[in-house]
């Protein structure tokens, strides 16, 4: 279910500049699916596969423009796992703003 969310996430993610509503309905799609994984995986103590099914949430509400639920997914994956690669500020899975600089 997790690769299956991560696809529906990049083909929603291209949809953005070609088809807006094909768009959103795979990238509501990818949210629920990044969901069921947190749902069934929660009990599970699988830190990675934990970690990504946080960070494909936080990246498909970002998608979406749901800017304050996608960081408080993106604070919710740096709290549980501060030493991994993405939860550091400024990496490639953090919001910008619109001047470019890190949301947080």
């Amino acid at each position: 279910l997790l690769r299956e969310a991560d696809i529906v996430l990049a083909s929603g993610s291209r949809a953005m500049f070609t088809n807006r509503q094909q768009a959103k309905n795979e990238l509501d799609q990818a949210k629920t699916q990044y969901q069921s994984v947190l749902d069934r995986a929660g009990s599970s103590g699988d830190a990675l596969l934990l970690q990504r099914a946080s960070i494909g949430l936080a990246q498909s509400c970002e998608a979406l423009c749901e800017l304050d639920e996608a960081r408080t997914h993106y604070e919710k994956v740096a709290t549980r796992w501060p030493g991994s690669a993405r939860s550091g500020s400024g990496n490639c899975c953090t919001p910008r703003t619109s001047s470019g600089r890190s949301a947080r």
